[in-house]
């Protein structure tokens, strides 16, 4: 059960979940999907619980897994209302309650207020039967201190694959001598991934003569992602949160050099590499870091640290039917 998942008029929403999903059924484990169209507006959430009612009374599920705190509270009451004991099991990673000071979310009002509480977020951990974590310094932060398992989302080493640069570039018509960096994200719609502060540093290596072009990954197909990765001289990523990032992990699987923020898992997935630069959400250190990446070639070292961390899709995939055959009725 999500509130993010990928539907024709947004191919890029919760796409992490969707893969996630696909590459456990790949083996053998049946998995049928409640997903709550968010991106409609709010009052999905309102018609959400009368279908859902509809179908747990209806259907016999040997365990419910909750991708967000908010459909847990709602599948947590609706398995009391009708009296089941189907184990529950979350997954953590929503890292809004670790914003910075001061920074204003998209979101305004109460709804603001909802996403960022630490006590809802912390509630709904309680309630569920076992929880995922995507980053053990989520429930630090958060003051959880039951039981839990870390578990990053996997990559699909398949299709973020090593993709020579010229080869990318004349898929996407790009020029072979331009210099561009790719964000990947809608600057229009997330603004904490820190589209701002990329153009602010671009603008300072402007000024040293050094002219660079931006592409945004604006309603981009996942499928599309790899060739914008490969084709880039760097993947550019300011986040001022985030727990896990799989973009960085993608990038990293590419082979293309990497500037991003150290949250969330950052530190330890790329400790170390060469090609993982990290900076500090400033202009002034974003665009020293870009000028250093620059220069490096694309590598496959991060690619095989994520073989070896076990973050591959499959590998992933086979911990989760584990859990899942533990956890089942």
């Amino acid at each position: 059960m999500t509130n993010f998942y990928p539907f024709p008029e947004c191919p890029y929403r919760g796409v992490f979940v969707r893969n996630q999903i696909e590459s456990v059924r790949a083996l053998g484990v049946p998995v049928e999907v409640f997903a709550i169209k968010s991106h409609l507006g709010r009052s999905e959430y309102l018609k959400a619980p009368r279908e859902l009612y509809q179908l747990l009374r209806r259907e016999r599920f040997d365990l419910i897994h909750a991708q967000h705190t908010y459909p847990l509270y709602m599948v947590w009451l609706i398995r009391a209302m009708l009296r089941l004991d189907t184990p529950i099991v979350l997954t953590f990673r929503e890292s809004e309650f670790m914003r910075p000071e001061g920074f204003r979310m998209d979101k305004k009002g109460v709804w603001a207020k909802l996403i960022t509480s630490r006590r809802l977020k912390r509630k709904a951990i309680s309630l569920a039967d076992h929880v995922i974590a995507v980053w053990s310094g989520l429930m630090t932060a958060i003051g959880f201190e039951g039981p839990y398992e870390e578990m990053a989302s996997g990559i699909d080493l398949g299709k973020f694959r090593p993709i020579p640069r010229a080869e990318a570039r004349l898929e996407l018509g790009w020029g072979p001598d331009e210099r561009i960096l790719f964000f990947p994200a809608d600057r229009r719609r997330r603004t904490e991934k820190g589209a701002d502060l990329l153009e602010a540093a671009v603008a300072l290596l402007a000024n040293k003569g050094i002219a660079l072009r931006v592409e945004y990954a604006v309603d981009l197909p996942h499928d599309r992602m790899p060739y914008y990765m490969a084709a880039a001289d760097a993947v550019v990523h300011p986040t001022r949160f985030d727990a896990s990032p799989n973009v960085v992990k993608e990038a990293m699987a590419v082979g293309t050099p990497v500037v991003t923020t150290v949250v969330g898992d950052v530190r330890q997935v790329s400790s170390g590499l060469v090609s993982v630069l990290w900076t500090e959400p400033e202009p002034a250190d974003i665009a020293e870091k870009i000028e250093a990446a620059l220069r490096l070639p694309q590598s496959l070292e991060g690619r095989t640290r994520l073989e070896q961390l076990g973050l591959s899709e499959p590998s992933v995939a086979r911990r989760l039917a584990r859990l899942y055959q533990e956890w089942s009725k």
